[in-house]
This record gives C-alpha cells, structure tokens and sequence, in this order.
C-alpha cells in the first residue's frame, strides 16, 4: 500500500501548531526532501541559532556524502533511497557554516502521494557532535591509560571479584612467559598460589571496616606458565570499576634482587675469609715462637725424666711440667682451628665471657710479649646468641688492629667486657697513635686503610662491622691523635626460656666412676694414640682392645660382636673413615655404642654421626681423662637407648665445649 504523503511547505513551518511546539523543543529536528532528494524543509534548527534552512543543515540532496564521510556507507545509503526503503540511524559528519565538523544521526522514511507517487522523504535528525566527541576522548584517555599500562616496567594485573584475570599487561606477559590472551579469564592462582590468602588476611586484619583491601610491598612466590618459582613484591589494592569489587596487583620481580643479596652474602664471606687469612698471617710469628717455647719444655722436661729416672718425685714434676705444656699447645692448636675453619655461622645462647677469654689467651701467644694484654670480665655469665667463631674473630681484629696502631713501641691493650642495661658491652683498647674524625668516619669502608701499600688491606674493621651487625648489635668508635682507641661493641643479652635455663645449668661434672671389666675396643690410626688408651682404659678397670687400621677392628668386631660392650674410633683416617666403621658396627650390631673420635667437629659431622647411629662425638683435645668420663657415663645402666630410638638432635651425646 502507498504510504500517506504528509503535506509541507518548503522552508516554512508546519501549519499545525502542536507539530511545531514539538519540533520547537525536541533535542532533534524535522526534515523533508523532494522526489529527487533535496532538502525542502527543515523545522527546527539544529546547529545553534542559524535560520532553519538547507544552509543551516550543511546539506543540498541528501545522497550525497559530506566531507570526511565513509564512501562505503553513502553508498549503501544510496542503494536504500533508490529502492525507496526507509532508514534508521545514519551517520554522517559534516561541517557547519562556521566550519566546525559535526556528526549527524538521520532516521528518515518515505513519501508517497494519494495516488502512491513517490515524493520523496521525511524524518528526524539529531546532533550528537557532543557525544561523538566525548566518546573519542574517552577511547583516546583509554589508549594512552592502556599504553602506559603496557609502557610499564612492572606487571600489572586486574581480577574481578572471583579471581580471574581481565587486565594482564605486556610487562606481565613476558614476566609470566605466556601471551596476554592465554593469561586472560584464567584464575589468578595458576600465576600467585599465594595472593587469595593474602587478600584473605588483609581483610580479616580490618574487621568490621568498609575501607578496601591495600597491601603494601608484600613478599610472596610465582609461578611462571612452565611453573617455575620466583620471588615477587606484591602491591594489591581493591577498586570498584562499574558498580564491581575488583583487585589491583602491582608485581615487582625480586629474582634479581635475591641473587645480588646471594652473590653479596658470597661476597662478605669471601671478605672475611681473606681477613681471616690476613690474621692468621699476623697470628704465625707469634705461635710459632710459643710453640718452639712449648717444644723445647717437651723434650727438656722428657730428657730430665729419664735422667732422673730413680727419683720419683723428680720425674713426676718433669710429667707434671710436659702435662702443662701439651696443654698449652692443645689450646692453642684448638683456638687456631677455630678461628681458620670455614663454618657456617651457629648462633647459640652462651656466656660471652668464656669466648673473650679464650680469645684474649690466643691473642697473647700471637702478639709480641712487650705488648701487656689486660682482660677484665664479671662474674654474672653475661649470655648471648652468638657465633663464637666469629665473636671470637671479631677481638682477634680489634686486637691485632690495636696493636699495630702501637708500631714498633710497647703498649697497654685493655680488653673489658661488662653489662649495660639488656646489652653486654665489649671493648677494645689501645693506647696507640689514634686517629683524626675523618679517619674514623671511614675505617669500616672496605679496602681503606691508613697503613703503607703492602702491609695491609683494609679487611679488617669492615668485617668486625658486619658480624656485629649479623648478631643484632652496633659498634661505637672513640679516638683522637695522639690519644689512642677504643672500640665499644654493645650485643644484645640472650632472652627467653633457653637463656634462663643455661643460667640456672650447674656447671656438669666428668663422671669418675672406674670400670667393671666391660670389653672396649679403641681404634686409631695413631699407634701412639692406641698404646696410651688401652694402657690407661685398662688401669681403670676396663678390658682395652686397640687396633691401628680399620680392616682389623671391623673384623675382630664381627668374630667378638657380643663380647663387646662399646667401640671408640678416631674420625680421620685412611681406608676407612670413622663413619664408615660406625656403619658397619650398625648392621653388625645395632645395639652397641659407638663414640666417634675428632680433632674438630663441625654441624655437617655430627649431622652425618647421627645418621650413621653414633651414640657419642668426642673432641680429641679435650684429653684422656674426658674420654674416660664419657666411656663411663654411656656405659652406666641408666645410659641413652638404642640410636634408633634418638632422633638426629638428641642422638649424640657429645662431650665437647663450643667452637672459638
């Protein structure tokens, strides 16, 4: 059926006064063409307070395109007018009478006469310049907000409120090793297992607050998409985005960070290992001359025993005198072990007085005898969880810096310990040339040093600076020209059950008790060492089977396995090591003792004496008589149970003081 033509007056208002008020104040306006397609009428116009006319409008026909109008759009436009089918909603940009560009929406539909001519179209067009523009500021600030995204050095990464990925920028895809389209919509645990308890945990920390969730640099593992781990920083922050809750991530990888603080732990190491070597360098003159002493007292002492071989109570002063000597040079053998082993550091809660003093002992058979060493402590046990390796490492430092402060001339070194409120307070002091402000504030700078090229490197103070630090406590400096030194190291005193339970531990007694016959077999690979173990187990009241070679005891062990009561056997030797004969015994007999024999223990061998079922670790230098004590006490009735009945911390009981 022909459509109704609706009547107008070309560029004049419609008759009807309702139609008019209307196009009047409708956001839209009113238009008519002809049977060819120009513009006749318009009512209302739309681009501000210019008369309603087709100059108004910008436009003449109405199939033809505007400037900077889609070719392809005018074209489809006119295939709908040629066929006469009506529109709805075309779009068009044209350019004003004052030249502004504007876009146009059209809706129109045709025209036809009673008689079902066709006479051409009418519709409504609307202005939506404004909006257009709007929208392109929008997709513009869009794009450069996901360009700066992606611009960033960081991973960025958005999750809606149940967990899944909707933003995953560039940064994040290389960090993840994954493309973007794979990363989004997948549940954020595949990349950060641990940021759903995170969030969790900050929520639950702000009960009953609406205030959103924030996390701040917060540490935590990843996952990349071939599930490798690596270290992160997480900053999260919860946002609402259109009505809904989601979750910010802002993620730093800490990958290079953690192997620079690696390759920086290294680094300190190998610096106090070449100070330590520098020490110990400065140490050899000095032991060396105490050891000759000692030496020469040995043989002196020995040749006058045999000299005076009727007299016994001269030969018993000369054993006296070679007792005290051998003493001496296993404390110093001990002390230097020590201080050159490379262990990790062990921190224990101990007294710090029985560390100093041992130290201020090696530091006085290292340093000339002009040099008065004075040591001064309390007798309060002033306990700390320390090192006493590096405790230790750290007096011999000060010790020997103090004395080359002093040169060629004899001077007074003061070492005092005592306490100061919840810390225990360590000097060092000298009465050496001392040195200016500038000098101080550098002295903990690695490599500076005040000495001429080649006598020092400058090593020294910056490790006793750091293994302070590493213990939790500080180092204060005082000194001026002329006036000497001193070096105060405050430590924070050990707290808590452990330290109030070393402080109320009587101090232990060897067990005295002799032997009742039972059967010990010693192994050594020291004939020596053999001779004086059996001869001494067999005088107090024990059968005393040595051997010489670990072939030879592990044999004798399995013709004798139930007519022996316990074994000892030294750590280090050839062919067969101490752990190896250990384990042997154990598939022999898991019941009988064993009392593992060292010069040195360290955590990796009593690790592997626990595990290989030793009862005991014995330190060698301790002597006869502690050995002794130790045999007695495993064999009393009420001694420990089978090794498979003792975990790997309690299995041995090891008779030996700490490391210094």
């Amino acid at each position: 059926m022909p459509q109704p033509r609706l009547a107008a007056t070309p560029n004049k208002p419609h008759g009807n006064d309702r139609f008019d008020a209307v196009t009047r104040l409708s956001a839209g306006w009113y238009w008519e063409t002809d049977s060819i397609h120009r513009l006749v009428h318009v009512a209302a116009a739309p681009l501000g307070d210019h008369p309603a006319s087709e100059e108004a409008m910008g436009l003449t026909r109405w199939d033809q395109p505007g400037a900077d109008s889609d070719s392809q759009r005018w074209d489809t436009h006119r295939a709908l007018l040629a066929r006469h089918e009506p529109f709805q909603d075309f779009s068009i940009r044209q350019a004003d009478p004052r030249g502004r560009m504007r876009h146009l929406l059209l809706s129109g539909e045709p025209v036809y006469s009673p008689a079902g001519k066709f006479e051409g179209y009418r519709g409504v067009g609307h202005d939506v310049t404004a909006y257009k523009e709007a929208e392109q500021a929008l997709n513009a600030s869009e794009s450069q907000l996901a360009a700066i995204i992606d611009a960033a050095m960081d991973a960025i990464i958005t999750v809606d409120g149940y967990h899944n990925i909707v933003v995953f920028n560039d940064f994040a895809a290389t960090l993840f090793g994954c493309r973007r389209t794979d990363a989004l919509s997948s549940p954020l645990v595949r990349f950060l297992p641990e940021c759903a308890q995170v969030i969790a945990a900050a929520a639950s920390a702000q009960p009953g607050t609406a205030a959103p969730v924030k996390v701040r640099a917060h540490a935590m593992t990843a996952l990349r998409s071939n599930a490798q781990a690596f270290p992160v920083e997480a900053s999260i922050s919860q946002i609402q985005v259109t009505g809904k809750s989601m979750y910010l991530l802002i993620l730093r990888d800490m990958s290079a960070r953690a192997t620079a603080e690696k390759e920086r732990s290294a680094l300190e190491t190998q610096l106090r290992e070449s100070q330590k070597m520098e020490a110990l360098g400065t140490m050899a003159g000095g032991i060396a001359h105490d050891f000759n002493n000692i030496v020469a007292a040995i043989l002196g002492n020995a040749a006058l025993a045999r000299e005076r071989y009727g007299d016994p109570a001269a030969v018993h002063a000369c054993i006296d005198e070679i007792t005290k000597a051998g003493l001496r040079a296993r404390d110093i053998v001990q002390r230097i072990l020590s201080f050159s082993r490379r262990q990790p550091a062990v921190f224990t809660c101990q007294p710090l007085q029985a560390v100093v003093e041992e130290t201020v002992q090696l530091l006085r058979a290292t340093l000339p005898p002009s040099l008065r060493i004075t040591h001064r402590a309390p007798k309060e046990p002033l306990l700390v969880k320390a090192d006493a390796s590096q405790i230790s490492q750290v007096i011999m430092n000060l010790g020997t810096n103090a004395w080359q402060a002093l040169g060629s001339r004899p001077g007074h070194i003061r070492v005092l310990l005592d306490r100061q409120g919840n810390q225990a307070r360590l000097q060092v002091c000298d009465d050496g040339c001392g040195m200016d402000p500038a000098t101080v504030q550098r002295i903990f700078e690695p490599f500076f040093t005040t000495k001429p090229k080649g006598e020092g490197t400058g090593l020294g103070l910056p490790v006793v600076h750091g293994i302070v630090r590493a213990h939790g406590g500080r180092i204060d400096v005082y000194s001026a020209p002329g006036e000497g030194s001193t070096f105060e190291i405050f430590l924070p005193l050990a707290q808590g059950p452990e330290a109030t339970e070393l402080a109320a531990k009587p101090d232990a007694t060897p067990v005295s008790e002799r032997g009742a016959g039972q059967h010990v077999v010693y192994l050594d690979d020291y004939p020596a060492m053999v001779l004086m173990v059996r001869a001494t187990l067999q005088a107090r009241g024990y059968r005393a089977t040595g051997f010489e070679d670990a072939n030879s005891a592990l044999a004798f062990i399995r013709a004798h396995a139930q007519d022996i009561d316990l074994v000892v056997s030294d750590y280090n030797m050839p062919e067969h090591s101490g752990l190896e004969v250990a384990r042997e015994i154990r598939s022999l007999r898991p019941d009988l003792p064993v009392i593992l024999a060292s010069g040195y223990l360290t955590d990796e061998l009593r690790q592997s004496a626990a595990e290989a079922g030793v009862r005991g670790l014995f330190d060698k230098p301790r002597g006869i008589d502690d050995m002794c004590a130790m045999i007695a006490g495993m064999l009393r009735p009420d001694a420990a149970g089978t090794p498979e009945d003792a975990s790997p911390e309690n299995a041995l009981d090891t008779h030996t003081s700490q490391p210094v």
